[in-house]
């Protein structure tokens, strides 16, 4: 343990004798504390906590920074979201690890997001029932009592890190790895960056030899809030070629400048930018590839700002220069910053989600917890 939470702790022992002495008056903090209230909203409910069979996820609650709590139960709340069926599942194992975190430096590494040794508070089998009771705290199996308190120093964020294993339907029904079956609980999503809409010019009629579909260029610039996880305050850009040849060189333009009647290099597709840059890479065996010119600061004197794209290839049969369409995108305003402070990492596709090192990152589907601490 670091010297400075080591202080802390010593510290805090008013605040864990000041539990013993009032053992019986339990408190509750919710998080995000701005959304205590049940919402309304179709927007109001996350899909992904106990949506897998097996799963790790991780949830990094950065509302409890600077308000020490001895945590005794954790609860989470069934969403009331009509038309939407809660399957009813239990899984063999449920295992949830607490640790303390930075919330700024969350990434998909899940070894990373721990800034001290976990501790193992719930190890134990786990159901979430089938009942459509009026929602309340902790009904339906969604209570997680600690099997010991856990001090929560408040000099830092709040790790909980989940392990769902062997899950089955309680119908009996198969449930495939893999396959997501929400349990829709009350929570919130908030996206941290707005993405241009995308034009184009051009057609989509050039087709490698190798390929059953035609070329597209796609572009994108996200303009990035200041609460953003990867490119916070920035202006990030990355453009994407399909069904060009497999495996081989693949010309990446970018252009600030575009023409609906473009000029004739007597291929399919008129070129319809004038490049300031020319990128050499290399198309996978799909004949996909991604270029990223990166992130800027984001400037709002560059908001409606354009930028072009367009690529170009050698036929993989009769080496003939093809030509995707272009497309264009522009810089969007810059966001507001959300309001509250929780990252999800979780494994949802991955082949191995209970030994995966990594996971999605995300703002949306943040479940509302309940901390029941003294």
């Amino acid at each position: 343990m670091y010297p400075s939470r080591i202080r802390n702790v010593l510290a805090l022992w008013t605040i864990v004798l000041a539990a013993v002495d009032h053992a019986g008056a339990q408190q509750v903090t919710i998080s995000p504390p701005v959304y205590e209230q049940e919402r309304s909203s179709s927007s109001s409910y996350t899909i992904y906590p106990g949506g897998y069979p097996d799963q790790r996820m991780q949830l990094a609650d950065g509302n409890l920074r600077g308000a020490p709590r001895v945590i005794e139960r954790i609860e989470l709340r069934r969403d009331t979201s009509p038309g939407y069926p809660m399957q009813g599942r239990g899984w063999q194992r449920v295992v949830l690890d607490l640790a303390p975190t930075d919330l700024s430096l969350v990434s998909e590494v899940f070894a990373d997001n721990t800034l001290d040794v976990p501790t193992t508070v719930f190890d134990g089998p786990m159901v979430w029932s089938t009942s459509q009771s009026t929602p309340t705290w902790g009904t339906d199996g969604l209570t997680i009592p600690l099997s010991a308190p856990y001090l929560h120093l408040g000099d830092s964020d709040l790790l909980l890190d989940f392990r769902f294993e062997a899950g089955q339907r309680l119908d009996g029904t198969p449930w495939p790895a893999g396959s997501l079956m929400s349990y829709y609980l009350d929570g919130v999503s908030g996206s941290t960056h707005t993405t241009s809409g995308v034009s184009y010019l051009g057609n989509y009629t050039c087709t490698d030899s190798a390929q059953s579909q035609g070329a597209v260029q796609r572009i994108y610039l996200e303009t990035h809030s200041t609460s953003s996880p990867s490119h916070p305050g920035q202006i990030f850009h990355y453009q994407e070629t399909f069904n060009t040849a497999p495996d081989a060189m693949v010309l990446q333009a970018v252009s600030l400048t575009s023409s609906a009647s473009g000029t004739s290099l007597n291929s399919c597709n008129q070129l319809h930018i004038d490049p300031a840059a020319i990128f050499i890479g290399r198309a996978d065996n799909a004949g996909y590839a991604r270029l990223s010119l990166g992130s800027v600061p984001f400037d709002p004197n560059l908001v409606g700002f354009p930028i072009h794209a367009q690529s170009g290839w050698w036929d993989s049969v009769n080496s003939r220069l093809r030509l995707t369409n272009a497309a264009s995108a522009t810089v969007q305003p810059i966001p507001s910053p959300l309001s509250w402070n929780n990252l999800l990492v979780t494994t949802t596709t991955q082949v191995d989600p209970l030994s995966s090192p990594t996971g999605m990152v995300t703002h949306r589907g943040i479940p509302f917890l309940r901390y029941n601490w003294n």
